[in-house]
Order: C-alpha cells, then structure tokens, then sequence
C-alpha cells in the first residue's frame, strides 16, 4: 500500500515509512502538504527516535509496518 493511498482515505498518522536514500532507517510521517492538481506532495518525516525534521516527495516513500523497525533506535530489522 503506497503512502499516498494512505493519505487519500486519510489513515496517514501514525504512518511509518522508509526512504530510498537512506535504506534501513524509519520515518515517522509527521505532516503532509497535497493539492490533488500539483505534484509532487510534500510529506514532513521525522527519523524515529529523533526529532528533526525532514521532507520528502510522497511518490519517494514506502510504507513499513510498526513491526518492521526498532521504535527506539528507527533501524529497520533492529532486534531491540
């Protein structure tokens, strides 16, 4: 299911993703700017376990299951 899907039927928060350039970190979807006519999106992300923050164009994004990642350190297939 994409991030975009998510947002549309407005199931987005908490949402966790990944971004390809930087594999193996998780991202907590904090807040998501989308005029259906103009792309791309602009979601704000938030390394989890950190609290800057980051944007990233939506279509970038996969969408990781809350089991997939370490809620404390964000690294994805942590063992924590």
């Amino acid at each position: 299911m994409s991030i975009r899907h998510l947002i549309f039927n407005r199931q987005v928060l908490p949402a966790y993703v990944q971004h390809p350039s930087y594999k193996g970190i998780a991202w907590q979807v904090r807040h998501w700017e989308y005029d259906w006519d103009v792309t791309p999106a602009v979601v704000d992300c938030t390394m989890v376990g950190d609290d800057r923050k980051f944007e990233f164009d939506i279509d970038d994004l996969d969408v990781l299951h809350w089991d997939q990642f370490c809620s404390s350190c964000g690294q994805v297939g942590c063992a924590h």
